[in-house]
């Protein structure tokens, strides 16, 4: 397949290449774009660190060391021209100034003034300093220094991970020892004795927590190559101690740390869980025990991508058609694609599962005698400490059971694992990212305090005025108004009729009989007139009260004191912003048209005073019924509404408004306010935050420290992409003024004595695909047009990337940022389409599609294969005979020369180094060499510039810049001023530099 301008004939993209695309921009460049970095960096030696292009290089002496003993190289003047033909024909005049051309023997026709080399580089001030403190490299070239640090980082555990994993699997232990700590079960036959912790350097570890008693762990069982492990918590075997719901570092497993701390490994399913009940792992100072996670294994050998996991679970059901039928919704012309984004074959549900233990376990050993039963985990679900001590022998052979399994399918995924994963760096990798660590202090609890306390004040407000808007609408009870109002007329109204009850009452034994005559009368009267004021309210209001509201006047009994009564109460009826009632009540209107929730058709709009098309029933009854005339609520309309109920937007604006905008703007930007707290206080607020203030011996911490640590639960390889996954703290936000408990980040703190130092990566992916845009053509940086925009495009003037859609588009700069990287990772114009739809509602759905398919045969081309090309195709096709040249490869493996294909677009050469890659038979990521989950391959899915970090960031909390003070609703005064954290600073590379060469660093 390959991208050009040629081509007339649609081709779907497979879900080899969506993927592939994803994976690939993880990583630079391998072994073949390797050459290709180093014939970059040569450019150097003629240009004072600028290639012919004008792109920034490493200084020269940087490149001796960095790439010794390379091969002087030369670029084809013909090819080099061709480039700056390129780029100006996709940029335009807007570029010649940015686009300096130092070709040998010819004028400089795009320098402004003088000769390029002229021209220094930032770093030639300071590149000599520098050179002469380099460290030696680790072998002849870069790629041998990463592998051969990886390999002494990571060997040992690589051994210990190969040795257990042929170690046969032993008869589970059936009898336990119910006491507090861990016991020991050797393989010899001895009895089980008590151990502090077990003292071998390879385990199984399963972990068991009794999900209603708290935060802490139960039970847990481990197994060595020499002997099976039980642990039982103290709270477990000593009910009648009371027990606190924090979680110290006493409540936790024991691991041990040995004087001469070996290298150890824990593996589990899914271990990111466990490790966050081992003790040790809360200390500062840290160890040399990682965590090897089996679930990690699997997803990345052969886990599902996000479409084929809908698809895999209806076909388990049976119910192949329709999710086929649900995939086509993503294709661009289902009628004439047969081909459901490579699934219509089902080949691939035979080489992957999903992620839980019972399923992986279940598809890698199939011929398994074990039995893993899931029923008895609802006992920690559901169950008490006394259900657990009761079953407490079934309970740990379940655990027990659990660890057998997860060895099993360690032994059969280790080989399967190394032979795909073969680069000592993924290796190493996958171990630090289950090291993760984020220290606290007492501030923790200050923030979760400030955030509840202030989204309940901005609820109470918001909760009065509803409360208030609807006492007002039971007014319309009188002389039946609400029969012509437009928004609450279709509400029930009802105010139901009073039933007659006979209620008795017994005489108590101590009572006169005056008393008993008083009591009878008052209680009856009581109930009675609590019914009454009741029955008087419409059924929708009355429907909204709380179960256990209490009055304290019974003797006005009409519509208006009853509800002035109800509305005393702060807390009496259940009203909030995300009701549709609230919308109702706030009379909200598109364009003066009332809004309407239809249970079929969702929200719209009515439009009264037209008859011609009412039925004569209806005609009789005005008002009474729904005329549907198919109007199409406008589309940013209706997403405007939703993301207003729910607080993604704080105000109103375009068409969408209200009979009352100041209360309106009022509730949605409190609504606002209240969202980021409300959809993450329950991943918040259970976090597992251990104290290390009363462990200061153990901890190696001073009395004055006061540290606390969150251990966050990583899967370290959760998408087939190889991207860590975690629900809190991978996708924490960045703090805003108007979202409640925004500064989440900031409260992660180090500790007295630590720094935290990090680099934000600016569109890390288009770097990346910069390289293999490159790679693919001339082979120096900034050679392709999508190239020269990534590293050269300069957004004062216009010339970078998201620009230049933006003006292509008419959008914003940051609509069309979501454009490209969707370009980017591989989704199709579909995708554009619908972002287009949002972004222009005005557009008729033609008119967005007609720029959709501009966009993408402007950058990206259209994909066709051998048989579609057109004539001037097919005569590129014969000269492959008279001069083969490997640039651009067909669907069935031929190659066409790239000059007689006419010009290529400026994207083509990004997306044709990609499909080179992903239409392999067994596709590798460039530098690491792994191959993409077996679900992904071709054989089971069908087919149809140099750069430095900006700043590098060293900062006491973590945030997104260093001057950012985190202020917010529930924060109001930043960090600096109510936690006392100052802000961090932020180096350049010239100061780092400038900093090591006075030994600055060492300190």
């Amino acid at each position: 397949m390959l991208y050009v301008t040629f081509v007339c004939k649609k081709v779907k993209i497979s879900a080899v290449y969506v993927m592939m695309t994803c994976r690939l921009l993880k990583h630079a460049c391998g072994d073949g774009m390797f050459a290709f970095l180093k014939r970059s960096l040569k450019y150097s030696c003629q240009c004072n660190s600028r290639n012919p292009l004008g792109i920034d290089m490493i200084p020269e002496k940087w490149n001796h060391i960095l790439f010794p003993n390379s091969p002087e190289t030369s670029v084809d003047k013909e090819q080099l021209e061709n480039c700056v033909r390129r780029i100006l024909s996709t940029l335009g005049s807007s570029a010649e100034s940015d686009l300096k051309t130092n070709l040998p023997g010819k004028s400089n026709d795009y320098c402004t003034e003088g000769n390029i080399s002229d021209i220094p580089s930032r770093f030639d001030s300071i590149a000599d300093v520098v050179a002469e403190k380099f460290p030696p490299l680790e072998g002849s070239n870069l790629d041998e220094h990463f592998k051969i640090i990886a390999h002494r980082y990571g060997d040992t555990y690589k051994k210990l991970l190969d040795k257990f994993s042929k170690f046969p699997l032993p008869p589970i232990n059936q009898t336990w020892v119910f006491r507090p700590g861990w016991t020991k079960y050797s393989f010899q036959g001895n009895h089980p004795i008590a151990v502090d912790y077990p003292d071998d350097n390879a385990l199984i570890l399963d972990v068991e927590v009794c999900v209603n008693a708290g935060n802490h762990p139960t039970i847990a069982v481990a197994l060595s190559d020499t002997a099976w492990y039980s642990w039982c918590s103290k709270r477990l075997f000593n009910p009648r101690y009371h027990y606190t719901n924090k979680v110290d570092l006493d409540d936790l497993i024991p691991l041990g740390r040995k004087a001469d701390d070996p290298e150890r490994i824990i593996i589990g399913h899914n271990v990111g869980f466990d490790r966050t009940f081992v003790k040790e792992e809360y200390f500062l100072k840290s160890s040399r025990l990682r965590f090897w996670d089996t679930m990690s294994m699997h997803i990345a050998v052969c886990g599902l991508a996000g479409d084929q996991r809908v698809l895999f679970m209806a076909a388990r059901k049976g119910n192949r058609t329709k999710a086929s039928e649900e995939a086509l919704v993503h294709t661009e012309n289902p009628a004439k694609e047969s081909n459901v984004l490579g699934f219509q074959n089902w080949k691939w549900l035979d080489v992957t599962s999903t992620n839980s233990l019972i399923e992986v376990h279940r598809f890698h050993c199939p011929n398994s005698g074990l039995f893993v039963a899931k029923e008895l985990r609802d006992l920690f679900l559901v169950g008490t400490m006394s259900d657990i001590r009761e079953k407490f022998q079934l309970l740990m052979t379940y655990c027990a059971t659990d660890v057998a399994a997860t060895f099993e399918v360690f032994s059969m995924l280790m080989d399967q694992f190394w032979q795909r994963f073969p680069h000592p760096v993924t290796f190493v990798g996958m171990l630090e990212m289950g090291t993760s660590y984020l220290p606290t202090n007492a501030k923790w609890q200050h923030y979760m305090t400030a955030s509840d306390k202030t989204q309940r004040t901005f609820q109470n407000q918001v909760g009065a005025l509803l409360q208030e808007k609807a006492r007002q609408a039971c007014n319309l009870l009188y002389n039946d108004r609400y029969k012509d109002d437009p928004w609450l007329w279709n509400e029930n109204w009802d105010v139901g009729k009073e039933p007659k009850r006979i209620t008795t009452f017994k005489r108590k034994t101590t009572e006169t009989a005056l008393e008993y005559a008083k009591r009878v009368w008052d209680e009856s009267m009581k109930k009675q007139n609590k019914k009454s004021m009741n029955r008087r309210l419409p059924a929708w209001y009355r429907s909204l009260l709380q179960n256990n509201m209490q009055l304290e006047r019974w003797d006005e009994v009409d519509v208006f004191n009853a509800i002035l009564e109800i509305s005393s109460n702060e807390n009496a009826i259940n009203l909030s912003a995300q009701m549709r009632l609230a919308f109702k009540l706030l009379r909200v209107h598109w364009n003066g048209y009332p809004l309407y929730f239809s249970d079929a058709y969702g929200w719209g709009y009515l439009v009264p005073g037209r008859t011609s098309n009412l039925s004569q029933f209806e005609e009789e009854q005005p008002g009474r019924y729904i005329v549907e005339e198919n109007v199409v609520f406008p589309y940013k309309s209706v997403e405007a509404f939703v993301m207003l109920r729910r607080g993604k937007i704080d105000q109103p604006n375009g068409d969408l408004q209200s009979d009352d905008p100041d209360n309106l703007r009022l509730i949605t930007a409190f609504n606002s306010m209240c969202s980021y707290w409300k959809n993450n206080r329950d991943r918040i607020v259970p976090q597992m935050v251990v104290s290390l203030t009363c462990f200061q011996d153990a901890c190696k911490i001073t009395p004055d420290d006061e540290i606390s640590v969150i251990l966050p639960r990583v899967v370290c390889v959760g998408t087939v992409t190889r991207r860590s996954v975690e629900p809190t703290w991978m996708t924490v936000s960045n703090p805003e003024t108007d979202r409640i408990g925004s500064e989440l980040r900031g409260l992660i703190i180090a500790p007295k004595g630590y720094r935290f130092v990090g680099a934000d990566v600016d569109s890390q992916e288009l770097w990346i695909a910069a390289l293999f845009s490159d790679s693919y053509g001339v082979k120096i940086h900034g050679s392709t047009p999508i190239s020269w925009i990534l590293l050269k495009g300069d957004k004062s003037k216009g010339t970078d990337q998201h620009s230049l859609t933006a003006k292509e588009m008419g959008v914003s700069r940051s609509q069309a940022k979501i454009l490209n990287y969707g370009r980017i990772y591989g989704a199709g114009r579909p995708f554009a389409t619908r972002l287009l739809k949002t972004f222009l509602p005005t557009l008729s759905d033609e008119d967005v599609k007609k720029m959709a398919r501009k966009l993408y045969r402007k950058t990206k081309g259209s994909a066709v294969y051998l048989r579609e090309l057109t004539e001037k195709g097919r005569t590129a096709v014969k000269l492959l005979k008279k001069e083969h040249n490997v640039d651009i490869m067909l669907y069935d493996g031929e190659f066409i020369k790239e000059s007689d294909i006419g010009e290529l677009l400026s994207e083509s050469d990004l997306f044709n180094a990609l499909e080179k890659i992903a239409r392999s038979p067994q596709p590798r990521t460039p530098i690491l060499g792994c191959r993409i989950s077996r679900a992904l391959e071709p054989d089971v899915v069908n087919e149809d510039s140099v750069a430095f970090f900006s700043k590098i960031d060293i900062d006491h909390v973590l945030r997104k810049e260093v001057d950012v003070d985190c202020t917010t609703p529930s924060n109001p005064f930043g960090l600096t001023a109510c936690y006392n954290i100052p802000f961090g600073e932020s180096y350049s590379i010239e100061d780092i530099i400038e900093k090591a060469a006075k030994g600055f660093l060492k300190h």
